[in-house]
């Protein structure tokens, strides 16, 4: 009988749900299956592998509110915030879907080339836990590192060049935000900021549009978007005559 571990909401402690803890010969059977199965899905069309996908979406979709609700027991963020994030997986989602598609170069004499998008196989995620209650911080680091929290430093500025240099006094660069109604104001501290995403009287807001993607020590490579699917795919090239 394998041994369970206590879930417990970070919001009042309570046991949110038990679940078995995996043993090295449980994860064994895991990946092996995980590439049994990719042995499969890599000779699937992708025309299959769409419908399989969108068949897995919509059950998600069914299951919804309950997903949210795991979210919120298990992390402690308020249910709406829950419901956006199921919202947000559902629209990454359909990003891949299209993103995946081959890429159709424009016909040459007597030429066919396209670029396919090919799975690397099978992938280990370990996600982010985000967005605990209390964090601890002190005053010296509290306006260079990453904080998670109900919290908002404050610093006055003479100048842009002066909020630059002290935006750029960071190991990490995961976001910066500018808040001004000048645009070229905006593009400005833009071009001279080192952070994955610049935003303009906004913060924190994953566009499954756009990569999600970092500097410095805040991650490698990008996720969301089309490019966030390209790590876990390698160029073919096709050049038929």
């Amino acid at each position: 009988m394998p041994a369970l571990m206590e879930v417990r909401s970070p919001f009042d402690g309570a046991v949110a749900g038990t679940v078995p803890m995996d043993s090295s010969a449980s994860v064994d059977r895991k990946l092996s299956a995980s590439v049994a199965a990719f042995a499969r899905w890599r000779e699937t069309s992708l025309t299959d592998r769409r419908r399989i996908v969108e068949e897995g979406l919509s059950r998600f979709l069914d299951e919804s509110t309950q997903i949210a609700r795991e979210i919120t027991l298990q992390m402690g963020k308020p249910l709406v915030q829950a419901n956006q994030e199921v919202e947000t997986f559902l629209d990454i989602a359909h990003w891949a879907l299209e993103a995946l598609a081959p890429e159709i170069l424009p016909e040459g004499e007597g030429l066919h080339r396209r670029i396919e998008h090919v799975p690397v196989g099978v992938v280990l995620d370990i996600a982010a836990w985000n967005y605990p209650l209390l964090v601890p911080v002190n005053e010296a680091s509290l306006m260079q590192d990453e904080t998670f929290g109900p919290i908002v430093p404050v610093a006055v500025v003479d100048d842009d060049d002066q909020a630059l240099g002290l935006m750029q006094d960071t190991r990490f660069g995961l976001t910066a935000s500018v808040w001004t109604t000048d645009r070229g104001r905006a593009e400005h501290f833009a071009a001279r900021l080192d952070a994955g995403t610049i935003f303009q009287n906004r913060c924190d807001f994953a566009d499954p549009g756009l990569p999600w993607s970092g500097s410095g020590e805040s991650g490698v490579g990008s996720t969301l978007s089309r490019h966030g699917f390209l790590a876990l795919t390698r160029r073919r090239s096709i050049h038929f005559g």
